[in-house]
């Protein structure tokens, strides 16, 4: 899975999500943020996902959708693109180190190539007690 790959992904399962994530970065980025693709690769999944997977994760609501998103971290995780790799353990896992329910439960639910990304996080992390 490279980084095409992963904006497809998202736009695909959940389009809902997209506006959002795009007022978003442009509100953050403006006319900068098409100018290095790295930008937009890189802030698009975090900007699209993350609000809706912790209040998921929080509340345990939207399953499915979650079960889905925790599919992709897998993905992204056996990616060979590196912008991928980092995206996934910097933009997406680190924010779940925030809060011991939402980490708690999100450990349940990674895949096992995700628990290497996330066990990394580890070495400047700590876990979270509340």
């Amino acid at each position: 899975m490279d980084r095409y790959d992963v904006v497809n992904y998202i736009k695909n399962m959940f389009p809902y999500l997209i506006d959002q994530a795009m007022d978003k970065l442009e509100d953050m980025f403006g006319d900068r943020l098409y100018e290095s693709e790295t930008t937009f690769y890189y802030q698009f999944p975090a900007e699209a996902l993350n609000e809706f997977l912790f209040k998921a994760l929080k509340e345990k609501s939207n399953q499915k959708q979650v079960e889905k998103i925790f599919d992709l971290f897998e993905m992204m995780a056996n990616s060979e693109d590196k912008l991928v790799t980092d995206c996934l353990q910097v933009e997406l896992l680190e924010p779940l180190w925030r809060e011991k329910i939402v980490f708690d439960r999100a450990l349940q639910l990674m895949h096992l190539k995700t628990r290497e990304v996330n066990k990394d996080i580890e070495h400047y992390l700590k876990k979270p007690t509340e």
